[in-house]
């Protein structure tokens, strides 16, 4: 086992902010889908803001972690470039689904079902779970070196 360079362990005590996370998640899923007039774009994006971010910005660099983060991030990514169009006009909804403007070239007349959004909003539950299951900390090392170690592990 490898022996930390630092004086002080740097490690949270323990992953329990990512079950808030999840709580927030959770939350803004019923918000949203509580009634479809608050399906918007801009309720959406705001759903999908901070998850992103947390995406982009923090969370555990594992392999599985990194391939939750990589599928779960580029399909928030479309979702949000469609919130974006939506707020600009070329993307149009109504109380089932998103689609574009007919007047577009190309994909005119295309439908987004606003069920399959919901779907796809709902997987973002799987990063706060990604990210409590994967993320170092004290806690986590504990229970690891007790389990090579083969002793019981206090809390």
């Amino acid at each position: 086992m490898a022996k930390c360079s630092y004086d002080a362990c740097q490690l949270p005590d323990n992953n329990y902010r990512f079950i808030w996370q999840g709580i927030y998640v959770i939350v803004g899923i019923f918000v949203l889908l509580s009634n479809p007039q608050n399906f918007t774009y801009f309720q959406t994006m705001l759903f999908i803001a901070p998850v992103l971010i947390d995406i982009v910005c923090s969370g555990p660099t594992n392999k599985v972690a990194r391939i939750v983060r990589w599928v779960i991030g580029s399909v928030d990514v479309i979702i949000m470039i469609i919130c974006f169009l939506g707020l600009g006009g070329i993307v149009t909804q109504d109380s089932n689904s998103y689609f574009i403007v007919e007047s577009m070239m190309l994909f005119g007349g295309f439908k987004i079902s606003k069920v399959l959004i919901a779907i796809l909003l709902i997987v973002n539950l799987l990063i706060p779970v990604a990210y409590y299951t994967c993320s170092p900390c004290k806690q986590s090392a504990r229970i690891k070196a007790a389990v090579v170690n083969g002793r019981e592990v206090k809390q």
